[in-house]
């Protein structure tokens, strides 16, 4: 083997090697398009998948992706992930309902990911983009608006009294005969707490979703709490355990994602409330309209 051929090896393999070490042919091969982007946004990666999805914007800010939506071209976007993951420099995900430069409907998942220095410091971060549109909540997003959602949402209040469950307010739940309605509820509840929620009765948190007996089409979420100077239950210790039930259809289980935000929303109203005898209708349909104000922001 002469000398030539030896060098000519070695440079072979040194390039190899080098493409090997720098992994960006992997990242063009991922499913999802990945970039990385300095804190004011510019893009100075992007992988094919990026590209092909939204075009390649290397060196421009990531904003001027959505050139062709009005009001969007010169400045970050509103619901960017971005805005709050600079603040606190942790992962934040967001879904994305939008339309390409053809008009036609987009369905995003954006993730921002931070990566911090030796001072944890924040200059760059990664942003994932991943087309969702065969995913539940985009292919029912895509076919149905928010209210329409929001209209299939039904809330009950319950407590957990002498005799079992005992409706206070509650919704005229389509999916029951209506001159059954209370007798559903109480069945639900009984079956709550003598089934899943044993050793339970006085926590307060939202627990779910479970099936709702007998409706196989729907699921409840069930939020356990209890109220002051209430009629006491001695079986419980004195207290006096209450159920929120939030019936919605199996499909649209996306809208409790956001939990930890849900649960602080319910607490905040459930303390401004004296007693159980202190929610009528009234207050019942303001709960409800605040609380589909707080679902509408998962859509």
């Amino acid at each position: 083997m002469t000398d030539k051929s030896v060098e000519r090896g070695i440079e072979e393999n040194e390039e190899a090697l080098k493409k090997e070490s720098n992994f960006e042919w992997i990242l063009d091969k991922l499913p999802f398009g990945i970039s990385v982007q300095k804190k004011d946004r510019t893009i100075i990666y992007e992988n094919q998948k990026t590209k092909d999805m939204v075009g390649s914007f290397l060196f421009r800010q990531c904003y001027n992706r959505w050139h062709y939506i009005p009001k969007r071209k010169n400045a970050p976007c509103p619901d960017c992930p971005a805005n709050i993951g600079f603040a606190d420099k942790q992962r934040h995900k967001i879904f994305r309902k939008t339309i390409d430069e053809d008009g036609d409907d987009l369905f995003l998942e954006i993730q921002f990911i931070p990566i911090l220095d030796e001072n944890e410091e924040l200059e760059r971060y990664i942003e994932i983009i991943r087309d969702v549109k065969l995913l539940d909540k985009a292919r029912i997003l895509s076919s149905k608006k928010s209210d329409e959602i929001l209209e299939s949402v039904q809330i009950s209040f319950v407590k957990y009294g002498y005799l079992g469950g005992e409706v206070i307010t509650t919704d005229q739940l389509d999916f029951a005969k209506k001159d059954n309605l209370n007798e559903l509820i109480t069945k639900v509840t009984v079956y709550i707490f003598s089934g899943v929620m044993q050793g339970f009765e006085n926590q307060l948190g939202l627990f779910g979703p479970f099936p709702v007996l007998d409706k196989t089409d729907f699921l409840m979420e069930t939020f356990v709490f209890q109220l002051k100077d209430d009629q006491a239950d001695y079986r419980f210790g004195g207290k006096q355990p209450c159920l929120l039930l939030i019936f919605f259809p199996r499909e649209y289980y996306f809208l409790f994602e956001n939990r930890s935000e849900i649960e602080e929303f319910i607490i905040k109203k459930i303390k401004s409330w004296e007693n159980i005898n202190s929610i009528n209708m009234e207050m019942h349909e303001n709960f409800k309209k605040q609380f589909f104000e707080l679902l509408k922001t998962q859509l």
